[in-house]
């Protein structure tokens, strides 16, 4: 492994990402500065998804979310009617039980 482009070759073609350092670093203080922006009530951890600004009107109130209630799902099964009945559903049957529940689903998602 004579020089850098080299090492960087073997690395990329033995699998390993060379940039997942970097990307864990940004996640890292993504994750500390929306804990700050909870922690002063800029932000809430977990919200309506914002798929239909429209139907979000006729809803509560709530600061732009970490998280979002779909977060829990994958994004290529749900149609903007499942987003708009999970953002009602979740607004008429709030509860920290089911935060703690998006949280604890959508962990790896704190971040972004």
């Amino acid at each position: 492994l004579g020089d850098l482009s080299t090492l960087f070759e073997f690395i990329k073609h033995n699998g390993y990402n060379i940039h997942e350092p970097v990307m864990l670093a940004n996640r890292a203080f993504s994750s500390l500065k929306n804990i700050i922006l909870v922690i002063f009530g800029k932000k809430t951890w977990v919200g309506y998804s914002n798929e239909n600004m429209d139907e979000i009107n006729k809803l509560p109130h709530l600061r732009t979310s970490v998280l979002t209630i779909i977060d829990v799902f994958s994004s290529e099964c749900l149609d903007r009617k499942s987003v708009n009945k999970l953002n009602l559903l979740y607004a008429s049957n709030y509860s920290i039980r089911n935060d703690l529940n998006v949280i604890c689903k959508s962990f790896s998602k704190l971040g972004q």
